[in-house]
């Protein structure tokens, strides 16, 4: 019988079955500030990247905003480098803004174009290197829809409308994550910031985050 080809899917599929393997699986990943700005673009960088180093997956790494600038947000890149954005624009102010987020189509604007990027990106790749998508937890774009210092005001003083704004990100991140599982990604990582015991007690992480994770 002839030997299995040790393709990227084949070396990460082996290793997560606990079976023998030449090596285990490697990934790097970085961001690509101004190119996380335009699908074709931020195609463009991942596929750069991926050809130089050949890992053994992608993470497709998006900016931050991108989860949430249909609902109004805007940031920029002042130079950083790791490529991190400043909010310029945050879209809840006061408590009842809360309830005025629509759920997000994921076929449309921003979402739309992130979407475009893992075709672009699937279809150049093939099946046999896995892609996987960055996807923020809701509380992560809550804090970045009003503030990190804002949030935990609201968090504490006005649970019940940040309750409602996060059961619409969940539902809106729960919608573009099924469009994306349309484009042939394996999977997704999945960014939690507020699980530490510095910023929350368990208790209010349990409610505010694990339950909408």
């Amino acid at each position: 019988m002839a030997a299995q080809r040790i393709t990227h899917r084949y070396r990460l599929e082996t290793c997560l079955a606990e079976s023998n393997i030449d090596r285990p699986p490697v990934a790097l990943w970085r961001h690509f500030p101004v190119d996380d700005q335009y699908p074709q673009e931020l195609a463009a960088a991942h596929l750069g990247f991926q050809k130089l180093y050949d890992f053994d997956f992608v993470k497709v790494t998006p900016a931050s905003s991108f989860a949430i600038k249909d609902w109004g947000a805007d940031d920029e890149w002042r130079g950083t480098i790791e490529g991190t954005r400043d909010y310029t624009k945050r879209v809840v102010h006061e408590p009842e803004d809360w309830l005025k987020l629509p759920v997000l189509d994921p076929r449309n604007g921003h979402l739309a174009k992130q979407l475009e990027c893992l075709q672009l990106i699937i279809k150049e790749l093939g099946s046999e290197t896995p892609v996987i998508q960055t996807i923020f937890n809701p509380l992560s774009q809550a804090k970045n829809l009003v503030g990190g210092e804002n949030l935990m005001v609201h968090l504490r003083r006005f649970p019940e409308a940040i309750h409602a704004g996060l059961k619409t990100i969940a539902k809106s991140t729960q919608l573009f994550i099924e469009a994306a599982q349309q484009t042939g990604i394996a999977g997704i990582f999945y960014a939690v910031q507020h699980a530490r015991y510095d910023m929350l007690s368990t208790k209010e992480y349990d409610e505010f985050g694990r339950y909408y994770d």
